[in-house]
Formats: structure tokens, sequence, C-alpha cells
């Protein structure tokens, strides 16, 4: 997922631990990393050619993100390369799921403000099933994932 992650640019990483990880790995030269989690806006800021942008809203407290209408009309004003995302889950006919819908509603938007989405899941998430769809499968350009492509 690494070598996915534009050097320039800027690029949309969810509240995931997971995305966070990815951030801590980045060695972008001039990136600007838009999100929805403060403690990943805190990764990005911290890596040397990052900034970070923090788009508001309501704290989800499973999460640790921001979602409601005051994240999703913040994220509706960027246009990003990439969008990298965890799900939690992964079903082959309905898309990524979330634990709730606003956190859904988020990632959605995101999705549409990015030319490419990467969807980073273990195979512990593929297959399963939570509560709120939020990408169906034609919204994922790429799927990051321990299992073999087969």
């Amino acid at each position: 997922a690494v070598a996915l992650v534009p050097d320039d640019g800027a690029a949309a990483f969810d509240a995931s631990t997971t995305s966070g990880a990815l951030l801590a790995m980045v060695r972008p030269h001039r990136l600007l990393v838009v999100t929805n989690s403060i403690d990943n806006a805190a990764i990005a800021r911290a890596r040397v050619g990052v900034r970070s942008v923090l788009i508001g809203g309501e704290l989800e407290e499973r999460t640790g993100s921001l979602v409601g209408p005051t994240a999703e009309q913040a994220a509706r004003g960027f246009a990003v390369e990439r969008f990298f995302t965890s799900a939690s889950a992964v079903d082959i006919a309905l898309g990524t799921m979330e634990v709730s819908l606003e956190e859904a509603a988020v990632k959605t938007v995101l999705a549409a403000a990015a030319g490419a989405t990467v969807v980073l899941a273990d195979s512990s998430k593929l297959g399963q099933q939570a509560l709120a769809r939020a990408l169906n499968c034609r919204a994922i350009d790429i799927l990051v994932t321990d299992l073999d492509p087969s």
C-alpha cells in the first residue's frame, strides 16, 4: 500500500488505525493529507513533507472519526488523487460496511472526491457484514489484503 501513496498532490485517509499505520510509513515530498481523524492528522503532520487538513464534524466515539453533515460538506470541497480506507467488513455483494451510518456517509463522500479508492482490509474483514453500507464494489479501484489474489 505504501507504493500507492502519491509523493505529492493530495490524498485522503479515513480514521482507521490501518490508515494511520500506512501514514506512519510514507515518505512523500509534498503531500496534502485530508482526513476525518484527529489521530491520523497528527501522524501525517509528524511526517516530513506532509501537510494535513482535518475535516470537522461530530466525534464518532466508536471509531474516533469526525462525522456528520459538517464532515461531509468539508469532504465535498476536496479533489484528491487517492482515498485510503479500511472497513469494518467487506462483502462481495454489498461492498464495504461500517459500524455507523455516519461513518459510511463520510467515506462515501471521500471516495467520490478521489480519482481512485484503495481499500485496506485484512482477511478477517472479508466475507463479513456490518451495520451500514459504504462503498459498493464498483467504487473500489484497488483492494490491498493479505490474501492471495485468487
